[in-house]
């Protein structure tokens, strides 16, 4: 099992800067975070905000449903989980990524973190350890890795 997205394995994350940017939707991002954040919005302007975040942190703090600083699609909760697999395809097309995330088979991806997120991931902190996370991302890295196998994996 890998449960954390760090070190050897932190290409696995959506901070991960690699040397080729994410492409989606006709535009580059720095990182597959910035383009997750940048599609909950659908003004321009705003997505060009979070696409020129310095980091992957700041361009999910900007796009927060807490914060407010964006205008958030009225469609999202609906789409997020077919976006993050959108995004996920085009960051593996890179071959150098493509190998890294072959190279994890057969082992379980979860994106174990300590940040209460129990929908892309699976929180270890003391509150959140009596409840299994749905590791939505792992679960996308693990299907993406599959159909690069061609052993089964099913796209959402």
């Amino acid at each position: 099992m890998i449960n954390l997205f760090n070190g050897e394995y932190e290409f696995l994350s959506n901070f991960y800067f690699g040397k080729n940017k994410i492409f989606f939707e006709g535009l580059y991002y720095p990182t597959a975070e910035h383009a997750y954040q940048a599609a909950k919005t659908i003004i321009p302007g705003e997505m060009d905000l979070i696409r020129n975040c310095k980091t992957p942190g700041q361009a999910k703090r900007m796009a927060s449903k807490k914060t407010g600083k964006i205008t958030l699609r009225p469609n999202w909760d609906s789409i997020k989980d077919s976006i993050m697999l959108i995004i996920v395809i085009n960051k593996f097309k890179d071959p150098i990524l493509e190998e890294k995330l072959i190279s994890t088979y057969p082992k379980q991806l979860t994106e174990g973190n300590y940040w209460h997120d129990n929908y892309w991931g699976d929180c270890n902190c003391e509150i959140c350890s009596c409840r299994e996370g749905l590791n939505k991302l792992g679960n996308i890295l693990m299907n993406v890795r599959d159909n690069k196998l061609n052993i089964g994996g099913l796209f959402l």
